[in-house]
């Protein structure tokens, strides 16, 4: 989950758990396949997943990314100070997981990304969510 989590190349994670780069790759591919599995039959669409009933908490977050000279203008965050992809997320109250947005841009400011996907047609009193 490191991998995922920090944004960490094969090789420090190798050298982290004493293994070869190869073995890391593997074993992260085998990860990827079954959170595959386990997460494909909870997607849903948008339209659908944002009719749940009761109150409904949506917020940005940043998904870290290298920051390549191509793209670095277009994914650093000012707000946060490194380059990522913004990412919509939406959940219940209860904390059920709804959607997660496509990647945008991390210079994207949050309240753009809410309205650019579409998000914003589905915002009533009950929604809970800050202003970015």
């Amino acid at each position: 989950m490191l991998y995922h989590r920090h944004n960490l190349t094969e090789e420090p994670l190798a050298a982290l758990y004493n293994v070869s780069q190869p073995t890391v790759s593997r074993t992260i591919n085998r990860i990827k396949t079954a959170l595959d599995k386990i997460l494909k039959p909870l997607t849903q669409p948008l339209e659908k997943a944002l009719k749940a009933p009761g109150s409904l908490v949506i917020d940005g977050t940043l998904i870290p990314v290298w920051n390549w000279r191509s793209l670095g203008k277009t994914n650093f965050s000012g707000k946060h100070k490194r380059a990522g992809c913004n990412h919509q997320v939406t959940c219940t109250i209860d904390g059920k997981l709804l959607v997660i947005t496509d990647p945008l841009p991390g210079a994207w400011h949050d309240a753009y990304a809410f309205t650019k996907h579409g998000l914003d047609r589905y915002l009533d009193e009950t929604t809970l969510a800050d202003k970015g």
